[in-house]
């Protein structure tokens, strides 16, 4: 079984990759605020996958004498990391927008 979410998050990883190459490819092209925004929005998306890749790996090991119950734990500790990630991009967001705001031109 931990073989195959081991896969599960490798794919993750793959299909994320494509994504954002694929906006980011795009938005450049067409010069589209909105695509390079979900480029931004891929990115992040690629950054949990990884993160959720190392966590599924490390917590499929079994206990030993320094971690007695396993390391199940590292998967509730990366999904912390992944919501810190959300405030960060959320406030980088905000800003952005604030940066090219009609208030800022006028």
């Amino acid at each position: 079984m931990a073989i195959n979410k081991q896969k599960a998050a490798l794919s993750s990883i793959f299909a994320a990759i494509f994504l954002t190459s694929l906006k980011i490819v795009v938005g450049i092209f067409t010069g589209s605020l909105g695509i390079l925004s979900e480029a931004l929005h891929s990115a992040l998306d690629l950054c949990a996958a990884v993160i959720t890749f190392f966590a599924v790996k490390f917590s499929d090991q079994p206990a030993d004498s320094k971690h007695h119950y396993g390391h199940g734990k590292i998967e509730s500790f990366s999904a912390l990391i992944e919501t810190v990630l959300l405030f960060i991009t959320c406030g980088f967001m905000k800003q952005w927008r604030n940066c090219f705001s009609a208030k800022m031109w006028n």
